[in-house]
């Protein structure tokens, strides 16, 4: 533990951030190391304006969080694409790190947020005949954006 207070003041020395920002961040990514264990974990989203270092953050989150880790830029990729990419992560037992992802699919934090609801469910039709396909999203997720979430 002195290891980590001794980096939470290194990062509050040289950065504007909040202290107890800095601490969100690094409690997160130890925790990434315990999330096959878990049932709940969240979904942590650095929101701020145009130049704030969002971007800077997120990749060092990536540096530091469960390999492997992958840091994407997902502004202008499907929902397919993140399925994909979320579920390469929970295959490989690693953590998602998206930048510009104001658009995410809103639906997927509740998936992502809870392990017995991370399985997404579609059907395709293939040769007229309808084909179930599931795709299972569960890994550490940060993401970051210019917008908070709407309360639903």
């Amino acid at each position: 533990m002195n290891r980590l207070q001794q980096l939470i003041e290194d990062v509050s020395a040289i950065s504007l951030i909040d202290v107890n920002q800095i601490k969100t961040l690094l409690y997160w990514s130890v925790a990434t190391y315990g999330h096959p264990v878990l049932n709940k974990f969240p979904v942590l989203r650095v929101t701020g304006d145009s130049e704030t270092g969002k971007s800077d953050l997120c990749e060092v989150l990536r540096d530091i969080c469960r390999p492997p880790a992958v840091f994407e830029d997902i502004k202008p990729w499907s929902e397919a694409g993140i399925r994909r990419e979320l579920n390469k992560a929970y295959l490989a037992k690693g953590t998602c790190v998206f930048d510009e992802a104001d658009d995410f699919p809103y639906e997927y934090y509740e998936m992502l947020f809870e392990k017995n609801r991370s399985t997404h469910k579609n059907s395709k039709q293939v040769k007229g005949e309808w084909q179930e396909n599931e795709t299972e999203l569960w890994c550490p997720l940060a993401l970051n954006g210019r917008t908070s979430l709407n309360d639903v």
